[in-house]
């Protein structure tokens, strides 16, 4: 029933927010929803629907819960690991190469390099899954390679494609 629900979502294009809104109304009897005067869309209204269905056919609430959160997390990836490239002290040529590298799903090596020597190296694959975890998986690299190197080098990335 969770993986139905999760495809139902993912394919209906539901946001974490509009999941929890869909939430609420699905804890809510029909008087309490008739009185309220909020606006909700077509979309999240059915979406109540069909969580109150499967609460009553004994699903546990706390996973709906969880799906909220994680997609939640989710959405807020690629954003931060923008966040952390755009904060970077690299050119601006670079911070494209970098942030193409999730937009496009790019394929193949990164070097970090100090002093014109390459210091780390990481190898992005077509199975590194969607954008937001590639955009972790690419953020946690250059977040180590930072730490490892120290503040106050100067250091660059290059890609080459495969």
């Amino acid at each position: 029933m969770e993986l139905q629900f999760k495809k139902y979502a993912d394919d209906g294009g539901y946001t974490s927010e509009q999941i929890q809104v869909a939430y609420m109304r699905a804890l809510r009897s029909a008087d309490e929803i008739a009185e309220d005067k909020t606006e909700v869309s077509e979309m999240v209204a059915n979406m109540g629907e069909r969580m109150k269905q499967m609460i009553a056919a004994g699903f546990p609430l706390n996973r709906f819960a969880t799906m909220i959160d994680a997609r939640e997390r989710i959405e807020t990836r690629v954003p931060r690991y923008y966040q952390l490239v755009d904060g970077l002290a690299i050119t601006d040529k670079e911070k494209e190469m970098l942030k193409s590298l999730v937009e496009r799903e790019r394929t193949g090596m990164v070097e970090c390099h100090v002093g014109g020597a390459v210091r780390r190296a990481f190898s992005i694959s077509g199975s590194d899954g969607l954008p937001e975890v590639r955009a972790t998986m690419i953020g946690d690299y250059i977040t180590r390679f930072l730490n490892e190197i120290g503040q106050g080098k100067k250091y660059e990335f290059w890609f080459q494609e495969q």
